[in-house]
């Protein structure tokens, strides 16, 4: 089996969460900008927490050779709490690329006019197409797109502060933030801990094959930089154009106050981003009931099929409204995973400690 290495393991790591609400502005113009100052020092956190949890997920499936979620996060449970768990563990993962799919819709039509329709079927048969390389295919896209994404995502951003800095930066909170998230110490936690919970299934098989403890260290570390880098310009493009914000898709509307072309090179880069995430989505997906049927095993490219197929037609509900909820509601999920995890990880020491005893 072939090593994954660092770059490798840096640019899948973000790409599993440059996805439709953090390239677009959406989501984190709710869980932080809304918030104004203290949701600023909360996306620092964040980035703090997303290294230490991250690499607490991938050493832990290195060490352990684990890659299903549901036996990670509960190795030595009854199987029928596992099979709860992991049950709850994929409806989420796979909500993700539902809101991607949605968010893939609304920019087509802000971008094209063309019915929100079109732009799913197309987006939903190219991630279905791609996910039949599986793992290895979906490091091969985010190695190509993540740089490209990175670079032009900061570069607009730096544009607009240029063009509208002048006018001063507003750090006001929103006049209404979103009652799910509690405020912003607790927004910053549950945006860790959904990002990750979604992601498992896509992180776990990456740190099971990664060349070693140092790549993943060392590429955990880089993408802890480049996330808040993207994070940090987005939302203080919300501080010079504040008004970008009631637009379902915030930055793909502040890039249009540019000009049509910075515009159309975003909307390029969020439907790249929107891409890499619900790929890495339906791989976790699809790896997870790989290890639990023979049958779905055998028939891998029927059940990609199935599973865009239900994306296409859940992505109906409106963008804004999907991840104004089912984010929220799985970030508190997350942070049960994450208390799993870190009882797992403190299982292995004492274990490690008793043997060297």
């Amino acid at each position: 089996m072939e090593k994954i290495r660092t770059f490798a393991i840096a640019s899948t790591f973000v790409g599993c969460f440059l996805g439709a609400g953090f390239v677009s502005g959406q989501e984190l113009w709710q869980f932080f900008g809304s918030y104004g100052v203290p949701g600023y020092i909360g996306m620092a956190c964040a980035a703090l927490l997303f290294f230490l949890l991250g690499a607490l997920i991938l050493l832990l499936a290195h060490r352990t050779g684990i890659e299903e979620m549901d036996r990670l996060l509960l190795p030595r449970a009854p199987r029928a709490l596992r099979a709860l768990c992991g049950a709850v563990s994929v409806f989420f993962q796979y909500g993700v690329m539902i809101v991607t799919v949605a968010g893939i819709g609304a920019l087509f039509h802000q971008m094209l006019g063309l019915p929100e329709t079109v732009g799913r079927l197309l987006f939903c048969v190219v991630v279905c197409l791609t996910a039949c390389a599986g793992v290895r295919g979906m490091l091969r896209v985010f190695s190509m797109v993540v740089p490209v994404l990175t670079v032009f995502s900061v570069a607009v951003c730096v544009a607009i502060f240029v063009t509208y800095g002048g006018g001063g930066f507003s750090f006001a909170p929103a006049a209404q933030q979103n009652p799910l998230l509690g405020g912003p110490a607790l927004a910053a936690v549950l945006y860790v801990t959904y990002n990750l919970f979604c992601s498992i299934g896509a992180l776990a098989p990456l740190g099971r094959r990664a060349a070693g403890r140092r790549a993943i260290l060392v590429g955990l570390a880089c993408g802890s930089f480049v996330l808040p880098l993207i994070g940090f310009c987005t939302i203080l493009v919300f501080a010079v154009l504040p008004e970008s914000t009631m637009a379902a898709l915030p930055m793909l509307e502040a890039a249009g106050r540019l000009h049509v072309l910075p515009q159309v090179i975003y909307a390029v880069l969020l439907a790249c981003a929107m891409f890499g995430t619900s790929l890495s989505s339906l791989v976790g997906v699809v790896n997870y009931f790989e290890h639990k049927s023979a049958v779905i095993k055998r028939h891998r490219v029927l059940a990609i099929i199935v599973l865009g197929v239900v994306a296409f037609l859940c992505g109906m509900v409106g963008f804004s409204e999907l991840i104004g909820t089912v984010y929220p509601f799985c970030g508190y999920f997350g942070l049960a995973a994450i208390l799993l995890l870190l009882w797992h990880a403190c299982a292995l020491l004492r274990r490690k400690k008793d043997v060297d005893k």
